[in-house]
């Protein structure tokens, strides 16, 4: 669906408002400009931001304010102790390895968000793993946290949390098993 969005370029792309159709307002009005972007999922301009902002074409897409993060710690809620020297990427052993991933519920400015109203459900995806603790779970007070095991085989593991919904970001993680 097509929507017209006034967007304040001087504001970090603030949202002012969204509409079908806003005729009476003449664009640009400082740095204020009514763009058109195609969008299909809940329009609230409260919970969406403007990306890749094109005055010139008077265009813009529009994405979920709120955000997952990922953080993959040792069973003990320690950072992960073995990294590779060469690409940063945290390891566990194959086999008997395991981590946590915690999942945390993130507005756009990076504060996380701990309200009874975040109790979203999300998606986790690991490929080349041994094993999740779950696949959905749901977020409490916009956190939650499960298991992964590693494998028998050595791997770069791809993690990825989602939202089904569509109202939050996803999150991904990688994790190498040596």
């Amino acid at each position: 669906m097509s929507y017209e969005v006034l967007v304040d370029t001087g504001d970090n792309n603030k949202i002012l408002g969204i509409s079908k159709s806003f005729p009476a307002f003449e664009s640009p009005q400082g740095n204020v400009y009514k763009l058109t972007t195609s969008y299909s999922g809940s329009i609230d301009r409260k919970s969406l931001r403007a990306v890749n902002v094109n005055t010139g074409a008077g265009t813009c897409d529009l994405e979920p304010n709120n955000q997952l993060a990922v953080t993959l710690t040792d069973l003990s809620d320690q950072a992960l102790p073995d990294t590779s020297p060469i690409d940063g990427i945290p390891e566990i052993a194959k086999d008997t390895g395991q981590c946590k991933i915690k999942i945390q519920k993130k507005d756009g400015s990076g504060n996380d968000l701990t309200g009874a109203e975040d109790n979203d459900a999300v998606e986790i995806w690991a490929d080349r793993a041994g094993g999740l603790s779950a696949f959905t779970v749901n977020l409490a007070n916009g956190f939650a946290e499960v298991t992964l095991s590693a494998g028998s085989l050595l791997a770069l593991v791809d993690i990825s949390v989602t939202d089904p919904s569509g109202k939050m970001r996803g999150a991904t993680a990688r994790l190498q098993v040596k």
